[in-house]
């Protein structure tokens, strides 16, 4: 008997353990982002606005960016709750431009899902990601559950956390400077890019 389910682990793996709803999600937005990335069609600079805004609109169904910007503002975020309209865009505009050519550089990357980690309606899903140079990286996405489904709401490479490095800083600003200066920052930035 025990040989039986063996083999069959063997041969049939991933029909007898499916990936959660979350892993899928993850795996299908990420396929989706190496896809647009690695379309010869939109490769090159003359194709950047329409390339950049595919993979902007399967980014905005994976992750949920007001979350993301709450936490980025740590306690700063109640304060400026009323704001949120106006900062989150901005903030969405500037990881946009900060990690979009590291991204396109590094469409062909080679993903592996090593596990996941779940507390009710939090996850975190480890991967190992490979880049066509060869190095590799641990990268885990953190997830929450919300009413449209798994949306991640922060990224750790390397044990740094995307959010945690952005309130680090957006605190050190608040502590010298008004949000309406943060926001005028984050336009500037736009604007640069």
């Amino acid at each position: 008997m025990w040989l039986c389910v063996s083999l069959l682990v063997a041969v049939f793996p991933n029909s007898l353990y499916a990936d959660s709803p979350a892993v899928e999600h993850l795996k299908i937005s990420l396929a989706s982002v190496q896809q647009v990335l690695r379309d010869p069609k939109l490769a090159g600079q003359q194709h950047t606005i329409q390339r950049r805004k595919l993979v902007r609109t399967v980014l905005q169904q994976l992750f949920d960016f007001e979350e993301m910007s709450r936490r980025a503002l740590g306690a700063n975020a109640r304060k400026y709750k009323d704001r949120w309209p106006e900062f989150t865009p901005l903030f969405v505009d500037f990881l946009e431009h900060t990690y979009m050519g590291i991204l396109e550089e590094n469409g062909d990357a080679k993903i592996q899902y090593v596990g996941e980690v779940s507390d009710g309606d939090y996850l975190q899903i480890n991967t190992r990601t490979r880049l066509k140079e060869g190095s590799e990286y641990r990268v885990d996405y953190k997830l929450r559950r919300d009413p449209v489904g798994w949306r991640v709401y922060d990224v750790v490479v390397e044990g740094i956390s995307l959010v945690n490095n952005y309130r680090s800083q957006f605190d050190r600003f608040l502590s010298k400077r008004s949000f309406d200066e943060l926001l005028q920052h984050l336009r500037e930035k736009k604007e640069k890019f």
